[in-house]
């Protein structure tokens, strides 16, 4: 019986030890994720900020309420997609910057649950050598 806890214990460990290396992997696949999405983020919405520096003083809400104001039904419909890749572009910077104050507890808790979702399907098991933690 006591050979059958022995090797129980050490399954335990060897788990422990396997999740105590991926863990840290996954966390960190997962902010270089957002880190990109939050770059193709920026790169969609930068000509419209750029419209919005030059006629509004540098604000993307009365950029959009023009276009929204307009008789044009396809420039309605293009203020709501800018509205709707500023809201992506706050969003994701308001992730990174709280995945750069605590990544653990933010992985756990955030609700980027598409992003995970990519970044658990193409993780594949790794070993993180570096010397500072994320």
């Amino acid at each position: 019986m006591s050979k059958l806890l022995d090797y129980i214990r050490l399954s335990f460990f060897a788990c422990g030890l396997l999740l105590g290396v991926q863990i840290p992997a996954f966390v960190s696949d997962f902010g270089q994720a957002i880190n990109a999405q939050l770059i193709e983020a920026n790169n969609a919405i930068k000509p419209f900020k750029n419209d919005a520096a030059q006629y509004f003083n540098n604000d993307l809400d009365k950029l959009i309420k023009h276009y929204q104001h307009l008789d044009d039904d396809i420039i309605n419909k293009g203020a709501n997609n800018i509205n709707v890749l500023n809201k992506r572009q706050q969003a994701l910077q308001a992730a990174v910057n709280a995945f750069s104050e605590s990544p653990y507890l933010f992985t756990i808790t955030s609700n980027l649950s598409d992003i995970k979702q990519q970044v658990w399907q193409r993780f594949e098991g790794q070993i993180i050598l570096k010397k500072t933690l994320l």
